[in-house]
């Protein structure tokens, strides 16, 4: 500053004022700190200058396991609240999540969150109804989530049997959660018992089986028109000598004693 006055010397004179800045901070919660792979958390960010709410920051989340930033704006409270989706993982896996805070005039910061991802469990039916020897079956395979309930599509399905084999072993299943199989029976004289085995796959599951006992019933016993033709042909042809041995078609002759 400068000090001008008319019979004086000028004088200037300086002092330093220390702005200090404003500087934001910030809190991450969560609905729940487990979740499911590839499902769907609450958070809730709260920005705050000092003791107070900081409304139109920008609050940005990011997270290993995933490329996807998801943003959102604060309101008067200074919260912001954001849909967050879990990666898909095959085993338990801790997650850090990192919520960013930005706006004009602030200085940004940031806060980290640690959550656990477990991965989802198959609930596997197999279904099949009665088996005979030597016939094919139909073999339906329903697989859900056992964590929610909700119908599994995209699943790989493996099926393996005891005795008998599988047209096509795998099956991927569709969006009501099911795949079919045909079944080969095996040849079987007697009553018999097979294993059958799924195996199913998918990203984010952990791997899971289930196994049923099939009874394989013997056919009902036929009598076989391969012996019914070795009984009626000779008769047959008895049949129609005689006729003709009485039409006179055919003569008989036999020699006198003497």
């Amino acid at each position: 500053a400068t000090a001008i006055k008319e019979g004086y010397a000028n004088g200037v004179g300086q002092t330093t004022i220390w702005v200090k800045p404003r500087i934001l901070t910030l809190e991450i919660t969560a609905a729940s700190n487990t979740t499911l792979s590839n499902a769907e958390l609450e958070l809730t960010v709260n920005v705050k200058h000092e003791t107070y709410p900081v409304e139109g920051a920008n609050v940005t989340i990011t997270s290993q396991g995933t490329d996807v930033a998801i943003s959102e704006i604060t309101d008067a409270y200074g919260n912001a609240t954001l849909t967050y989706i879990a990666p898909a993982v095959n085993e338990q896996t801790n997650i850090t999540i990192v919520a960013s805070a930005t706006k004009e005039g602030y200085i940004g910061s940031t806060s980290q969150l640690n959550i656990t991802v477990n991965p989802r469990t198959f609930e596997i039916q197999i279904l099949i109804s009665a088996v005979r020897s030597g016939e094919p079956a139909t073999v339906e395979v329903l697989v859900t989530c056992k964590d929610d309930g909700s119908k599994v599509s995209d699943a790989l399905v493996t099926l393996y049997s005891t005795a008998g084999s599988f047209q096509e072993s795998t099956a991927t299943t569709n969006e009501e959660g099911y795949c079919s199989f045909i079944f080969n029976a095996p040849q079987t004289a007697n009553e018999l018992l097979v294993n059958i085995t799924a195996n199913v796959t998918r990203e984010g599951y952990v791997e899971g089986t289930n196994q049923i006992t099939v009874l394989i019933e013997p056919k009902p016993w036929e009598w076989p028109w391969t012996l019914t033709l070795a009984i009626l042909i000779p008769i047959i042809i008895i049949a129609i000598v005689v006729v003709l041995i009485k039409l006179k078609i055919i003569t008989v002759s036999t020699e006198e004693e003497t």
